[in-house]
């Protein structure tokens, strides 16, 4: 559980910086994370109190306090046990409280304490209330240039491979996304009526309409090779690189049942970390056939076998005490569960199915691909896989689970169609992947900023930009009325590396001062010279 303190004007920024600054410095530093814009937020402890605590450390900041608030309680599952409740906090008479409760904080708030009593503005109230619904974000210029640099990197790597992209109603018939699932996968994704009554649902998975439009045009050529990068939504929990609205790229190869249809798979997922930059990472593989044969030797009832798939997934993630404790609830006998764990820690090398992973391995290698392991306990948590599976770490982010992730699913096309349709694909969780690269890369809004040093020179200041605009140089003009002083701190602010300065002197002689904001140099030359010379430093970004 966490504490948000966030706001949309400067004075509330200060406010907030405040608070954290002295609850950090009083708690051994503990870590405090900033997120979001405007108000507070808290989560109930179940008993009827409020537990603040902060990120990660697992320690009760100050106890459990009783704080008047609106409760709204929602859903998670249909499981009792699933159940949330978020408390919604305004700022000023949460931190009344926080402060009152803790004498020694008082002195160090003195302006906060007289500006108590002052009502905020119309406009700070107003943006108080809207947010971004929980579990979203925002992404400002500077983010989105990063994402889209990734974007068409994994891209170029698809298509390279021969992949071509498709793109899927953000919204399809509940019928369709519930046939594979069942109807209770309504309790994990957005699901709604539309104004005629027609029961419909958000994507949360792009293999499912892909599936729809394969088994609606089987004329198209096998093998079928499907790429696409896009948004979803599932009604989860957020965390760690797991949010309600989430990026997903990858690709569907459909129309062959071979190993070298998995080998690709996991060629085109190596080069697609590779082109990111993701260099320290493994793949960890194993076939559902092989898990099956797991559960059928260790006794475990057929009805089980999907709630012992989606146990042993979460190995990893909860560890094997954690495993063993789930799979006692679905009330499998506790002897099938010791010699079902003891197989999938066991080093099998025998058998059909091995032999198919170690073959894919192979194969892989031929393309590349030697970061690859074999683990029984990697399963996928999805029940249409059949065969083949596979998980990405990255070293280092483990904590993270899976970045990339797939596998076969031979039976799942067949559910839309008259017709069984051999299949493989994976996809790469975009969110969780930005989490691991390490390059920060700062994206520039423009390349240079053209100064116009008075207000009758806007003109030739607009045909310079142009110039520059016509031979692929990102340029921005004054469009305030400032003055020069003015343009070119909005420049350094706005992290703009040039500024092109058009005086009258300038425009007599047709030479500008080009002037490096960064080193605080500047030269005169002719715009083709400036031209050359801002080309050469976009070539080093």
């Amino acid at each position: 559980m966490s504490l948000f303190i966030s706001g949309n004007e400067a004075d509330f920024f200060r406010l907030a910086d405040k608070v954290f600054n002295t609850i950090s410095d009083n708690l051994n530093k503990f870590p405090l994370r900033k997120q979001g814009f405007s108000g507070c937020a808290a989560e109930e402890n179940g008993r009827g109190s409020v537990t603040v605590s902060t990120e990660g450390c697992g320690q009760t900041l100050f106890g459990s306090d009783r704080v008047k608030a609106s409760t709204e309680k929602k859903m998670a599952g249909q499981n009792p046990s699933d159940r949330s409740s978020t408390l919604r906090l305004d700022p000023e008479p949460f931190l009344e409280t926080l402060f009152s409760k803790k004498n020694q904080y008082k002195n160090r708030m003195p302006d906060y304490i007289d500006r108590r009593n002052q009502a905020p503005s119309k406009d700070v109230r107003r943006s108080m209330r809207f947010q971004t619904p929980r579990g979203t974000r925002d992404f400002l210029p500077d983010e989105m240039a990063k994402r889209r640099e990734l974007f068409e990197k994994i891209r170029r790597v698809f298509e390279l491979y021969g992949y071509g992209e498709v793109c899927t109603p953000v919204f399809e018939d509940f019928e369709l996304l519930a046939k594979k699932s069942g109807p209770e996968i309504e309790n994990e994704i957005y699901a709604f009526k539309d104004k005629s009554g027609r029961k419909l649902g958000l994507r949360f998975d792009p293999t499912v309409p892909i599936c729809r439009i394969v088994a609606s045009n089987p004329s198209i050529p096998k093998p079928i090779r499907f790429y696409y990068i896009t948004n979803m939504w599932r009604y989860d929990r957020p965390g760690a690189g797991r949010w309600r609205e989430f990026w997903q790229a990858g690709v569907e190869l459909i129309g062959s049942d071979r190993e070298e249809a998995d080998a690709e798979i996991l060629a085109v997922a190596c080069e697609s970390m590779k082109a990111v930059g993701i260099k320290d990472f493994c793949f960890r593989i194993n076939s559902r056939k092989i898990v099956e044969s797991f559960i059928k030797e260790a006794g475990i009832p057929e009805s089980r076998k999907f709630d012992a798939f989606r146990a042993i997934d979460k190995l990893g993630k909860i560890g094997e005490k954690g495993v063993r404790k789930e799979m006692l609830s679905y009330k499998i006998p506790e002897k099938a569960i010791d010699k079902f764990l003891r197989l999938v820690k066991s080093k099998r090398t025998s058998g059909e199915e091995v032999g198919e992973l170690e073959n894919i391995m192979k194969l892989a290698r031929v393309m590349g691909v030697n970061n690859v392991e074999i683990d029984f306990s990697i399963v996928r948590g999805i029940d249409y896989y059949t065969g083949f599976v596979f998980e990405t770490f990255v070293r280092g982010f483990e904590e993270l689970g899976s970045v990339a992730s797939g596998g076969r699913y031979d039976t799942l096309i067949g559910i839309y169609s008259s017709a069984s349709t051999p299949a493989t694909g994976f996809g790469i969780g975009v969110d969780r992947l930005m989490e691991t690269m390490k390059e920060k890369k700062v994206c520039l809004p423009s390349d240079v900023f053209v100064v116009t040093v008075k207000p009758e020179l806007g003109k030739e200041s607009l045909k310079i930009a142009g110039k520059l605009r016509s031979e692929g140089i990102s340029a921005q003009t004054d469009i305030m009325g400032r003055n020069m002083k003015k343009q070119l701190e909005y420049a350094d602010a706005a992290g703009i590396p040039y500024a092109v300065i058009v005086g009258e002197k300038e425009v007599r002689q047709k030479k500008f001062v080009l002037k490096d904001m960064k080193k605080r140099s500047q030269k005169t030359m002719g715009i083709e010279k400036i031209i050359k010379q801002l080309r050469r430093y976009s070539e080093l970004l």
